[in-house]
């Protein structure tokens, strides 16, 4: 759960979020797939409209819809 209300939570490149996929309007397709999260704390590198490039894992930074991101810090 985040700690920040909701009108603040739109993600900004620089803040740091976890992958929260049961959140998602994809939440039952991930569900039935048996899908969980792909990390626990990524940090945004790139914001579109409707989705968010995260790096996270030490691996190759990855693109995740808005709703299945919360917020974890924000960085200013």
């Amino acid at each position: 759960m985040s700690v920040y209300p909701d009108w603040y939570n739109s993600v900004k490149v620089g803040d740091v979020v976890r992958h929260v996929p049961e959140k998602s309007d994809n939440a039952l397709l991930y569900e039935i797939e048996g899908i969980g999260p792909d990390f626990k704390a990524g940090l945004v590198i790139e914001v579109l409209s409707a989705s968010c490039k995260v790096f996270a894992n030490g691996s190759r930074a990855m693109w995740y819809q808005h709703d299945e991101l919360e917020l974890i810090q924000r960085i200013e």
